[in-house]
């Protein structure tokens, strides 16, 4: 769910505010709980503007794994959000094996390679 928090315009975090209150009155949540969720907003408002001019002045490539990284976390958080925390955990788990697994069969591919061409050329010969 935190990475959710991400995806709302800052228009929309008015709306936070005014259904945290409206939960406080009804007691859905308690008072410790709405205080977290208004300073995670007053936190979003605040940092908003540093962390984009922050952004502007990366390299690409950094932009790019950054990237990866949010939509994982997003994905994370829906999955959590859909069908619980401990089987997007698993999901998470199981994606990050798979891909640790090609990179690594990627690698040795690259290694192979030379030996691979030479072996052809020499069985054209």
């Amino acid at each position: 769910m935190r990475a959710l928090w991400l995806w709302l315009p800052e228009e929309a975090l008015t709306l936070v505010i005014v259904g945290v209150g409206f939960a406080l009155m009804l007691r859905v949540i308690r008072g410790r709980t709405a205080l977290g969720v208004l300073g995670v907003v007053a936190l979003l408002l605040l940092l908003g503007p540093f962390v984009e001019a922050l952004i502007e002045t990366l390299p690409l490539w950094l932009i790019l794994l950054l990237g990866i990284w949010f939509l994982l976390a997003t994905g994370r958080a829906l999955l959590a959000l859909f069908i619980g925390r401990r089987a997007a955990d698993e999901a998470v788990g199981s994606l990050a094996a798979s891909a640790i697994g090609s990179l690594f069969r990627l690698l040795i591919g690259f290694c192979v390679l030379p030996f691979r061409i030479l072996w052809w050329c020499l069985r054209r010969v």
